[in-house]
């Protein structure tokens, strides 16, 4: 529908990635966005854009690959070009190791390294093609430091670290740029499974003396994406407040 390209959002409808969407709407952008439910916000925009001008959703499994592949490719078809994706789908959740089942592991490798290779493997070919595009990979301070009870999660995070890092040396004679960003414990939906008395340790330790909010990350992914950050690449930005200085 246009030639200046798609801004592809894993995970838009709440929380940190509803706000990257809103962020980019806000600037003109032209945006993309799957989840495996519509939320009120999704069931606002589309109301508001009935003609998918600027803003299309799918409701989509990200672990299905067949379900991704059509995604990926109804985007293009539409906005021709893609620029941007932000791999922000995921799931936290955990449980000290000798309780986790099978079942769980697999889970969280399917949706926070598994679901975001594929759709980086997908819509790769469309930036190289341009020799132009931005990468970003939610990743999460789990990976960095330990905590307790999220080892798998917190391995699935170092593993997107890792993928990033050399994924950047892989594409970067192409002009495609690829970085991950790691925030802390932020006051979105995902932080209710966690105690208030941790989240209370959690502001203690921290130097800025607060939680994160979904702005703190905001405006950093947006630098990524953007032509300012075009020599940045292979980078995992720790976004906490000094929780892990």
């Amino acid at each position: 529908m246009t030639s200046e390209g798609v801004l592809i959002v894993t995970g838009g409808s709440r929380g940190l990635g509803e706000a990257i969407v809103r962020d980019a709407l806000k600037r003109g952008q032209f945006v993309a966005t799957c989840s495996r439910v519509e939320s009120k916000f999704i069931y606002d925009m589309r109301n508001s854009d009935p003609q998918e001008e600027q803003f299309y959703w799918q409701q989509l499994d990200l672990t299905d690959p067949e379900q991704t592949t059509t995604f990926i490719k109804t985007v293009a078809r539409r906005y021709k070009n893609i620029t941007g994706l932000v791999n922000n789908a995921g799931q936290s959740q955990g449980q000290f190791l000798s309780l986790t089942r099978d079942q769980l592991v697999q889970q969280l490798l399917a949706i926070n390294l598994e679901a975001v290779i594929r759709v980086t493997r997908l819509v790769l070919p469309y930036m190289l093609r341009n020799s132009s595009g931005s990468i970003v990979n939610l990743s999460s301070i789990s990976g960095h430091r330990g905590a307790a009870g999220l080892s798998v999660y917190g391995a699935t995070k170092s593993a997107l670290e890792g993928f990033s890092r050399c994924l950047a040396r892989e594409v970067g004679s192409r002009q495609v740029r690829v970085n991950a960003v790691a925030p802390g414990l932020l006051t979105t939906s995902m932080a209710d499974n966690t105690p208030e008395e941790e989240k209370q340790r959690i502001i203690q330790h921290t130097p800025m003396g607060r939680l994160g909010n979904v702005d703190d990350v905001v405006g950093l992914i947006r630098f990524l994406l953007s032509e300012e950050a075009r020599f940045i690449t292979g980078q995992n930005i720790v976004v906490d407040g000094g929780f892990t200085c």
